[in-house]
């Protein structure tokens, strides 16, 4: 499967949320496949007003967070452009909090989620698994100009179910290939900057594809004045939280 998410959808969809700020929140989806329980992925963008906060919460997949815009924190940790936050399927974390300049964010997984379980919720929804999160630290997106040679950055070392995150920097007409990771739940490549070709779709800044883990590798082509491109890899959904043959999730353990 590769799926992408484009700009005009997300300019589309883009709406406000009610969520007892003075000023409201925004929310687009760039990328939509649906809410299949196996495999449905899905991007959206958070534009969070000054000062306002999400609290501590968690959610039923794996996701990251890539902070492209204003500045505030992840529950004690700092977060600017371009910074990457991941936790795995239960996880606790928060709480999400907007500088005095907003906060935007792209929320991105493999699987579709249905939404937010807050804290004060969590005795009656939390199953019994793994937790985990992984942050990395901000990375400054060089000038095009700048990039003469293909360059490689780590941001999540690799793991053996997968998580990577890392970034690809490519000159004009550069190009890299994709990994096929069988165990994982798939990858996620967002252009940062320039312009990336994927399968013969062409994508601009913010944009960006998904290959699923059973997807062959392919190339991937910079334009003419090169791309700089942000590479998630989730792993696969933990075996204590994957959906029951009905296709409904686990019921909660207390």
């Amino acid at each position: 499967m590769i799926a992408y998410g484009k700009r005009a959808l997300g300019e589309k969809s883009r709406r406000a949320l009610a969520l007892g700020a003075q000023a409201p929140y925004y929310k687009s989806e760039w990328m939509s496949c649906g809410q299949d329980p196996w495999l449905s992925p899905t991007i959206f963008m958070v534009e969070q007003p000054p000062g306002s906060q999400l609290p501590t919460h968690f959610h039923r997949q794996n996701e990251f967070q890539v902070v492209i815009r204003g500045s505030g924190s992840i529950g004690t940790h700092a977060v600017a452009p371009i910074s990457v936050h991941y936790a795995g399927a239960y996880t606790g974390y928060g709480p999400v909090t907007a500088g005095e300049d907003g906060l935007t964010y792209f929320t991105i997984r493999p699987v579709f989620d249905t939404g937010a379980v807050l804290a004060s919720e969590a005795r009656t929804q939390m199953i019994r698994g793994p937790k985990r999160q992984a942050y990395a630290r901000p990375y400054a997106i060089q000038s095009r100009q700048a990039q003469d040679s293909a360059r490689s950055e780590v941001l999540i070392s690799p793991e053996a179910d997968g998580l990577y995150c890392g970034v690809e920097s490519m000159p004009g007409g550069g190009q890299f290939q994709t990994e096929c990771h069988l165990q994982s739940g798939g990858t996620f490549y967002l252009v940062l900057d320039g312009e990336l070709d994927v399968a013969g779709e062409k994508l601009a800044r913010w944009e960006s594809a998904f290959l699923s883990a059973g997807e062959p590798s392919i190339t991937l082509h910079a334009g003419d004045a090169g791309a700089t491109v942000l590479v998630m890899r989730s792993p696969a959904t933990d075996a204590a939280y994957l959906p029951t043959r009905e296709g409904a999730s686990h019921v909660a353990t207390r």
